[in-house]
């Protein structure tokens, strides 16, 4: 018997697992990173976020110690979800955006 080696095909395996692994590690990085800058850890944080956008931030206090307003702030680990009353935020990587939720129009009232 005569032994034969064949030429190597090519391995397009390790650089396909090697591109495969720098993507992993991005993401992995990117979701650290929204997990440290989470908004959400606190509701007194978004708190205070609300009482910035206000001219006076007394107001906003006040409208809250007579439950004119409801904040409620949902942690979720990498991103946040807070709600003052109406007024639905998203919160990720420190920021606090508002979004709009789809329903009825503000002056709808039944029967009308």
């Amino acid at each position: 018997r005569e032994l034969v080696l064949l030429p190597a095909a090519p391995n397009h395996g390790i650089a396909a697992m090697a591109l495969l692994s720098a993507r992993s590690a991005v993401a992995a990085v990117v979701l650290a990173v929204a997990v440290w800058t989470n908004p959400g850890w606190s509701e007194e944080g978004f708190r205070h976020f609300l009482r910035g956008q206000r001219t006076f931030a007394v107001t906003h206090r006040l409208a809250e110690s007579l439950g004119i307003l409801q904040v409620q702030v949902w942690h979720l680990g990498f991103a946040a979800v807070g709600r003052e009353s109406s007024r639905t935020f998203i919160g990720a990587f420190d920021r606090w955006v508002e979004v709009p939720v789809p329903g009825l129009p503000a002056n709808w009232r039944l029967g009308e």
